[in-house]
């Protein structure tokens, strides 16, 4: 809520948390300039996320109704390609 944030670059993308107490805040999407806010920061009911992302990296299916790329949707630079769980 206050306070100096640290930034680390994990290989193109700056990622910012907490000097105080090291809640990760956010990741600057350098290519969109964008921020990636961490959606546990939010109070109830202000995130409603559409679709997930780099699905081929994950280690178990998400099941629910949004789109699940492979990497990311073609309005973000992607092809639009999805995972079938």
């Amino acid at each position: 809520m206050q306070g100096e944030l640290k930034t680390l670059k994990i290989r193109t993308m700056p990622r910012r948390w907490c000097a105080r107490c090291g809640t990760r805040v956010l990741g600057e999407v350098v290519d969109f300039d964008q921020p990636g806010i961490n959606a546990l920061l939010l109070l109830a009911g202000e995130f409603a996320p559409a679709f997930h992302i780099n699905c081929r990296y994950a280690l178990l299916p998400v099941k629910d109704e949004l789109p699940h790329y492979k990497g990311t949707p073609a309005r973000f630079g992607g092809s639009d390609e999805t995972v079938d769980w």
